[in-house]
């Protein structure tokens, strides 16, 4: 049997803009083909494979709880809010 490593992803495109950048998607533009503009929440803008499945926004916590997690092992009580709010949230989906 294997099993996945939570540091990997499960691959959809906000979960690649999201790693790639440490930013939440906040916004997606369709462009031509299979292509969308992911808008991030520090105002840049990524582009994704779309569509985006449905429910992407709320899933983005989700996507950002490992990272925050190793952040708070390497660097201390700083992020335990943050991983704290991003893991009821991902708890209540």
């Amino acid at each position: 049997m294997t099993l996945p490593s939570p540091a990997s992803g499960d691959g959809s495109p906000a979960a690649v803009a999201t790693r790639l950048t440490g930013r939440a998607v906040t916004r997606v533009r369709p462009l031509s083909g299979a292509l969308a503009e992911a808008a991030l929440d520090d105002g840049r803008t990524v582009v994704v494979k779309a569509p985006l499945a449905g429910g992407w926004r709320e899933r983005v916590g989700v996507h950002q709880l490992f990272p925050l997690l190793v952040h708070a092992v390497l660097f201390g009580r700083g992020y335990a809010g943050q991983v704290l709010g991003v893991a009821r949230s991902a708890l209540a989906l």
